[in-house]
């Protein structure tokens, strides 16, 4: 557990309120495959206290190293959800 918690120590200390266990999914499966892995279903609570969706990219960069990009999704899946209910 020790040598976990030093490999994901700053991922899991961010002070960002999110899916922690999803991001960790996500790169532990970008090192396995040295693929980008995107996902965007992954739930946050926003700056203001919402709750949110988040969109991440992880991309391999070197041995087990990635980088994380992310945005805020939640109006773009609202206006998915919306409009699925519109055609419904």
């Amino acid at each position: 557990m020790r040598a976990a918690a030093r490999k994901w120590g700053p991922l899991i200390d961010c002070p960002i309120r999110w899916n922690t266990a999803g991001i960790l999914r996500c790169v532990t499966e970008c090192q396995q495959t040295n693929q980008p892995v995107a996902v965007d279903d992954l739930a946050f609570t926003r700056a203001d206290g919402q709750d949110g969706v988040l969109g991440i990219t992880v991309i391999p960069v070197q041995g087990d190293d990635v980088l994380l990009f992310g945005t805020d999704i939640t109006e773009r899946k609202r206006t998915e959800t919306e409009r699925s209910h519109l055609q419904d």
